[in-house]
């Protein structure tokens, strides 16, 4: 996966599917972001409600929530999304610090 570049706004395709893999729309997801440095983890973004429309959904990342902030040329980041009552899972992307921001 490329990294975004830091300060872009990162859309996130969410598909939910019950035990038997066919799709299924949640009463609520949570999500939340964390920032990932070896085995050190910085939360970005608190565990966040969410009430979903239809089982496949996109979640925006905000761009202000995509700054580096661990001074490394790129950043992993986690994103953990629990479906009530259906599934979990993570998704991770990475982040490419601008060298012209301080």
């Amino acid at each position: 996966m490329e990294p975004i570049k830091e300060l872009s706004r990162h859309t996130l395709a969410v598909d939910v599917t019950n035990e038997d893999g066919t799709a299924d729309l949640p009463s609520k997801i949570t999500w939340r972001i964390d920032a990932i440095n070896g085995s050190q983890t910085t939360e970005i973004m608190a565990d966040t409600e969410y009430i979903p429309t239809e089982p496949s959904f996109n979640l925006v990342i905000p761009a202000a929530l995509n700054r580096v902030t661990t001074g490394q040329d790129v950043e992993r980041r986690r994103v953990t999304v629990i479906a009530d009552g259906l599934a979990s899972d993570e998704y991770t992307y990475y982040i490419k610090r601008l060298k012209g921001l301080s």
